[in-house]
């Protein structure tokens, strides 16, 4: 039987926590995952009727299992509705034979649900291509999205900037975040869109942030922004076709501003594969190649609603509605 975390539960995830695979790539490497910690503060939160954002669910029949999810936040206004997603953590123990396959998908399956109920749109995950999780997420219902290389700049690698600073460059401010956001939106492929925004929410949940723009004129045409983690640091990169000559020096001049001690993760998106060769001049090596995969949602029917509908009556057309109302 599948269902939330409990106290009760304390040793038998202390137990599998090593034996998982992280579901979130880039947000392991940078941040951590500590699977006990989340857990814990998950179950003080629904004690106390709080929210918390980590989603823990176990499955305590034989040998147990585990799985974490993460809400992403809603960003919705009212003047812009946008799709909240949610992102998978970890899932332990891997299986080792068909029984425990099945129980792994299973788990995957009710996070993808629990995060329904919660009113995320869709839930994404971020592993190795071709990896043994991406073989079982898509017999849990995700579909691939887009590939991406990630890299990696060992720490304590200096930087050295070639020739004068770039014109236009400077440290992004609140106000930009539209403009980043409507770069993004011409650069990316629409399909996936919700794949790659849910991924940089992810991210954004690390508190320290800093960011780089190229400005041409009131324009936004390159964005480099940092998410600082305990274990490292996210770099993303995005720059407008007609600006990619400019993003070599935009790089060195941001990475060569200030040493940093710990290891930089890029992940280069498959439509600007083009970065990597850029990156590697830098620095950077090639870790792995990952693949973001999605999966919409869709919010459980406990009880059909024309089960409670009075015997005897029929359904209103819409017509017939309005007229009913401005009579009433």
């Amino acid at each position: 039987m599948i269902r939330r975390f409990d106290i009760r539960d304390l040793s038998m995830v202390q137990r599998l926590q090593t034996q998982g695979r992280p579901l979130a790539t880039q947000m392991a490497m940078v941040g951590g995952l500590h699977p006990l910690r989340a857990a814990m503060r998950s179950y003080v939160a629904g004690v106390a009727g709080a929210f918390d954002p980590v989603l823990c669910l176990v499955d305590a029949d034989g040998p147990g299992a585990f799985g974490m999810l993460r809400m992403l936040p809603d960003e919705s206004s009212e003047e812009v509705a946008r799709q909240r997603g949610a992102a998978l953590l970890l899932a332990a123990p891997m299986p080792r034979d068909e029984d425990g396959e099945r129980h792994w998908v299973s788990i995957v399956h009710e996070l993808a649900a629990g995060a329904a109920e919660r009113g995320a749109h869709h839930v994404v995950a971020d592993v190795r291509e071709g990896s043994f999780e991406a073989t079982l997420l898509t017999a849990a219902g995700f579909a691939p999205q887009m590939q991406q290389d990630l890299l990696k700049l060992p720490r304590m690698q200096r930087v050295t900037q070639a020739g004068e600073s770039v014109a236009g460059l400077r440290a992004a401010e609140r106000r930009d975040e539209p403009l980043i956001r409507a770069l993004h939106l011409r650069c990316a492929p629409r399909l996936t869109w919700a794949a790659e925004s849910s991924l940089d929410a992810l991210l954004g949940a690390m508190q320290v942030q800093r960011g780089y723009v190229l400005m041409n004129g009131s324009e936004v045409v390159g964005h480099v922004g940092f998410w600082h983690g305990g274990r490292g640091r996210a770099m993303r990169c995005l720059f407008r076709a007609d600006h990619e000559p400019a993003a070599g020096a935009v790089l060195r001049q941001v990475l060569s501003g200030a040493a940093y001690r710990r290891a930089t993760y890029c992940s280069v998106r498959s439509y600007q594969s083009w970065l990597a060769p850029v990156l590697q001049d830098i620095g950077f090596v090639h870790v792995s190649t990952n693949v973001a995969m999605l999966k919409h949602t869709a919010a459980r029917v406990t009880s059909p609603v024309w089960a409670r509908a009075p015997q005897g009556r029929r359904l209103l057309t819409i017509d017939e509605c309005v007229l009913e109302h401005t009579a009433n």
